[in-house]
């Protein structure tokens, strides 16, 4: 990987930090159910 690479990177971030981002608000949606439903039971 060059410079320019590494530049791009810290600028867009890398290819999984963009995946996370994108998926967020589903993450968030689980969460909000799952407190709602009141967690795991183990």
């Amino acid at each position: 990987m060059g410079i320019l690479g590494g530049m791009a990177r810290m600028v867009f971030g890398s290819a999984n930090d963009r995946l996370v981002k994108a998926l967020q608000p589903q993450i968030n949606a689980i969460n909000a159910l799952e407190a709602e439903l009141g967690g795991a039971e183990r």
